[in-house]
């Protein structure tokens, strides 16, 4: 399942089974050639567009819209800057402090689902 938004979209190999991680936040290894889910303070280098496993070719959105996964104790509303939970790069409303990676288009209404990022300079910092 590939998300098509508008945007650049790079290909890295998956250094850990990302098989159910679709639409995640990934970052990259020391290498710059393999990709692993990003944690918190993470430079986040993209959303995962696909679902590979160990060795398998990722596909990265690194700039433009992709969807992104969430999971947060309410709605989350457009203009929302959003940055990578602890371990599962699930995209969380980012707090003081985190390295946003993106900036929510589209919103969610429920408690965990989906909702649409412009992907962001990852060198930008909630105060």
């Amino acid at each position: 399942m590939l998300a098509i938004m508008n945007g650049e979209l790079s290909t890295k190999i998956a250094h850990v089974d990302l098989s159910d991680s679709i639409f995640r936040f990934v970052t990259l290894d020391s290498t710059g050639l393999r990709v692993s889910l990003s944690t918190t303070g993470d430079q986040a280098y993209g959303i995962l567009q696909n679902a590979p496993e160990i060795n398998e070719e990722a596909v990265i959105k690194v700039f433009g819209e992709s969807q992104l996964e969430t999971s947060s104790s309410g709605g989350i509303a457009v203009g929302a800057y959003m940055a990578p939970t602890v371990t599962t790069g699930i995209g969380i409303v980012a707090t003081s402090g985190d390295l946003v990676r993106g900036i929510v288009t589209k919103p969610t209404t429920s408690d965990t689902g989906l909702v649409v990022v412009r992907l962001v300079d990852s060198t930008l910092a909630v105060a």
